[in-house]
């Protein structure tokens, strides 16, 4: 099995299986590119999938959604008062022009649907130009999607789920510390919870993938779709310079 690996030809190898290594992929076979992507470990998703999933995007089409005004002059600002010494314009320009653009692409050649909350501020708000909505959260992803690649998908972190297992996002978080309080939040944490034990019964596991194993799990089923080679308990070694 390793010779014929070795006799493999691809236009991009990924090493790493987080994100950023999964968006890159993504990108890259979505451009015609014939792409390989390599994991260490036995589960995809890395660190990522332990994370909330939040991606911090400034002046995007989702804050414009989310009555959020913001601006890449803002946004700058901010970065110049929060990095200091370490402000570098020539990647920070790079960053607030393309990553807006990224998560389009990544919207439209996926099933990653991202929203903004006003009330999620700037982690350092008396910096000027800070501004509510930047952080940009992933809806929740049905990881049935993923077939056979479902049990090789990383799980988030046990103190992350409620019920040893029952993944939750922002919007669960605000119904569930109403549910004593307010009917409507009563009867959505039951449903959810509800979901949660019949799926223990019938799968042994949760369904509904929140935050990190969101992210991870809708960019793994889009490269699933595009024909990505995936290696998992695949270390590299050495990088060969080519003829």
């Amino acid at each position: 099995m390793l010779g014929e690996r070795e006799r493999m030809m691809y236009d991009v190898v990924v090493v790493g299986s987080g994100a950023s290594g999964m968006t890159a992929a993504l990108v890259s076979a979505q451009l015609g590119l014939k792409v390989l992507l390599v994991e260490k470990t036995d589960l995809f998703g890395g660190t990522s999938a332990y994370s909330g999933g939040a991606m911090w995007i400034p002046n995007s089409l989702h804050q414009k959604i989310a009555g959020i005004e913001d601006s890449v002059n803002a946004a700058d600002n901010y970065l110049r008062g929060v990095t200091g010494k370490y402000y570098d314009h020539e990647k920070v320009s790079a960053f607030l022009v393309n990553a807006p653009k990224m998560i389009r692409f990544v919207e439209q050649h996926s099933e990653l649907r991202c929203f903004s909350a006003a009330e999620s501020f700037d982690y350092e708000p008396w910096h000027e130009g800070a501004c509510g909505g930047r952080t940009l959260f992933v809806a929740p992803f049905d990881n049935r999607k993923l077939g056979m690649y479902r049990n090789r998908l990383r799980s988030q972190l046990p103190q992350m789920t409620l019920f040893n297992g029952m993944q939750i996002d922002l919007g669960d978080v605000g119904h569930f510390m109403e549910i004593t309080r307010s009917f409507k939040s009563f009867s959505y944490s039951a449903k959810l919870f509800c979901r949660y034990l019949l799926d223990r019964i019938l799968h042994n596991k949760t369904t509904r993938s929140c935050n990190g194993t969101a992210l991870t799990g809708v960019l793994l089923r889009a490269l699933l779709d595009l024909g990505v080679t995936l290696w998992n308990s695949t270390s590299v070694t050495r990088l060969n310079k080519g003829k």
